[in-house]
């Protein structure tokens, strides 16, 4: 279902004609204000966690080459090892800064880290158990290329929760439409859950 659901995102975008000689596609990469939708799951020790979750995140230069960055994320869903399953909440805000140096016309390099705090809260059957926070970590270090109206984003990502650090690769292709709208699909694969995640992506350059 996910797999079909990806092909039919890529395919609408794909679809879509436009045309953005007005819109400084290498502005919107780093300057923009988005909303995704994200799924992933991981298996480990018997264990078996799907998560999903809405984020609202923004970006903004601050100079040619240095960024800001400010986030909300929430996510639900289930930890199970076959018999019993708990209810997982999570959210928090996350704030953090990157930098991007240009490779030509075409193509940068960057390089950014997040932090947050999220809270997280245990239930079963409907029931609290308890809540705790986490210490989160992100370090991505990427590619994004350009090419007419569409950026490409590609590198690889250290992530740090209360100490359990985790890689990945990642992928991202967005759209910037006319109106400065900007819509995509990011792809991520965890090198040491070997398991994918998708988010899609809406939102606006600013």
């Amino acid at each position: 279902m996910k797999k079909l659901l990806l092909i039919a995102s890529i395919a609408t975008i794909a679809s879509i004609s436009v045309h953005a000689e007005s819109i400084d596609v290498r502005t919107a990469a780093f300057q923009n204000a988005k909303i995704s939708y994200s799924a992933e799951s991981e298996s480990s020790d018997g264990l078996q966690m799907e998560l999903s979750g809405i984020e609202f995140a923004g970006s903004y230069l601050i100079t040619q080459n240095l960024y800001g960055m400010l986030s909300y994320a929430t996510a639900s869903g289930e930890l199970t090892d076959g018999i019993d399953t708990l209810d997982i909440k999570m959210s928090g805000v996350g704030f953090g800064a990157g930098f991007r140096a240009p490779i030509n016309d075409s193509m940068d390099a960057y390089g950014e880290f997040n932090i947050s705090s999220p809270e997280a809260t245990i239930s079963f059957n409907g029931v609290d158990l308890f809540s705790m926070d986490f210490d989160y970590k992100n370090y991505n270090f990427g590619i994004a290329a350009y090419s007419d109206n569409i950026i490409s984003k590609s590198g690889f990502s250290l992530m740090d929760l209360d100490g359990d650090k985790s890689s990945s690769i990642f992928s991202s292709t967005s759209i910037v439409l006319d109106n400065k709208v900007i819509v995509g699909v990011d792809l991520m694969y965890d090198l040491d859950a070997s398991e994918f995640g998708w988010a899609l992506h809406a939102g606006m350059s600013l």
